[in-house]
């Protein structure tokens, strides 16, 4: 849109608010300029019992307005500076967490591969579980369960056990 075209359209918005405006007095609102309602001019009100106060961050912004800016952090494993990044402050305060991160993206990665061996498993199944023997009851084939079986209902390999639909319950 050309700037001669926005002028006269901001123009016409103006004309139709000053029209409002003097259809609809308010106090102090002067036909040759924008309508303001200052505090002074609102109608009075009882005084509320208690004072009202408005919690502040600790930057001063307001409730729900939070600034993020990038800030170096020392990695508690290597000691080395990095950067915890506006988009990396906002991505924690997503997820609802509230510490910051104690270590570098690389001391992270590794304590990962750590817990996990270097294998991609799955956290939740990351200790091992004990096994046990036991023979199926439709092959006879040798088989090991993460159960232990008590001898009063089948077990099944894992081919039978697919074959025969059973329902996990």
């Amino acid at each position: 849109m050309a700037s001669s075209a926005k002028t006269a359209l901001a123009a016409h918005f103006m004309q139709d608010a000053l029209a409002a405006a003097q259809s609809h007095p308010l106090p102090n609102c002067q036909g040759d300029g924008p309508c303001r309602i200052l505090a002074d001019t609102a109608p009075p009100q009882a005084a509320p019992p208690f004072p009202i106060r408005f919690p502040r961050g600790p930057d001063g912004a307001p409730p729900g307005e939070i600034v993020y800016e990038n800030k170096i952090l020392t990695c508690k494993d290597c000691g080395n500076p990095f950067d915890f990044t506006a988009r990396d402050q906002m991505f924690y305060a997503e997820k609802g967490f509230e510490n910051e991160p104690q270590r570098c993206r690389d001391c992270r990665a590794a304590r990962k591969s750590q817990r996990t061996n270097g294998a991609s498993i799955p956290s939740s199944t990351s200790g091992l579980r004990e096994m046990f023997d036991a023979v199926c009851a439709q092959c006879g084939m040798s088989t090991t369960v993460p159960f232990k079986p008590r001898g009063d209902r089948p077990v099944y390999c894992r081919a039978c056990f697919a074959s025969i639909g059973a329902v996990r319950a």
